[in-house]
């Protein structure tokens, strides 16, 4: 009889650290999902933090001064238009608006600020009026080189217009560092034979300055797409990389709006957006590219 007791006893003890300890894991188990549920929704956070868009902060004066540098290295191909039948027209008159056009460079990787339209815009520099371009075509990509024609000779290098994309001017290739790839006699393009490449794949459009007509062609890419030029520097043949990190719009003549901006008696002046309607817009007049919403 006393063995069965002991028995029973035993089993008992057993089922009690069994049920203690199953009641231990499973608290350990919660606490660890707690915890890994508690991480995840802090990295999604940090996450979505750090795509959140960013706006124009209002400074001590509570405005928001639309005259900051928030947009580097932009250049503009002004007095533009397109190539048509394989040749460069005649330029269109000037009273022509739906034939003119700028194209507006950036650095792609680049975020653009936003400005919301309820938020008092200002300028701290003394401007008659303030230049906008609206933007409603979709982003184009290429690399930071442009081309006048198929010509060897006629490549183009926009990288050098001054405070440009410079830091771009100097390539990853496979035989020697810091080769220039505009020293390269570019005989071809992805592998391809460059006339080809570029016939194929770029967007053609001419400018017109003063009496002189350009003609430039432009790589259209993927953005941050690799693109690999081989030619000869010297005897020695080289291959340069670039990356499509320029991004560009077209930006029609009819797109653009003045806007005088309003004196005040507090260090600034300030510019009513409010017949701007929400969108991109570059500001010419600073050379910024903003988004109202």
């Amino acid at each position: 009889m006393r063995s069965i007791k002991n028995i029973i006893s035993v089993f008992l003890c057993a089922a009690i650290v069994f049920n203690f300890t199953a009641c231990t894991i499973n608290k350990s188990q919660n606490n660890n999902t707690k915890n890994a549920v508690e991480t995840s929704a802090e990295e999604i956070a940090q996450e979505q933090k750090e795509q959140s868009p960013e706006y124009i902060e209002l400074n001590e004066d509570g405005v928001a001064p639309l005259d900051g540098k928030y947009t580097a290295n932009v250049y503009i191909y002004d007095s533009c238009y397109d190539r048509i039948d394989g040749g460069y027209i005649i330029p269109p008159g000037y009273d022509e608006d739906n034939l003119w056009f700028n194209i507006i460079l950036k650095n792609a990787n680049e975020r653009i600020i936003k400005l919301r339209q309820n938020d008092t815009a200002a300028i701290y520099t003394s401007e008659k009026s303030i230049t906008f371009w609206k933007i409603d075509s979709q982003p184009k990509y290429t690399v930071p080189l442009s081309f006048r024609d198929v010509e060897k000779d006629e490549v183009d290098s926009i990288t050098k217009v001054p405070r440009y994309f410079g830091n771009n001017v100097y390539v990853n290739h496979q035989n020697t560092e810091n080769t220039d790839v505009h020293k390269l006699s570019i005989d071809e393009i992805n592998g391809q034979p460059m006339e080809n490449y570029i016939k194929n794949s770029c967007y053609d459009f001419a400018q017109s300055a003063l009496t002189v007509i350009l003609a430039h062609k432009l790589l259209i890419c993927k953005k941050n797409e690799e693109v690999v030029f081989g030619g000869y520097e010297g005897t020695q043949w080289e291959e340069a990389t670039l990356y499509a990190d320029i991004e560009f719009y077209k930006v029609p003549n009819d797109s653009k709006f003045e806007i005088e901006p309003q004196k005040t008696k507090n260090g600034y002046f300030t510019v009513d957006l409010s017949k701007l309607e929400p969108g991109l817009y570059f500001v010419e007049t600073f050379k910024n590219f903003i988004e109202i919403v």
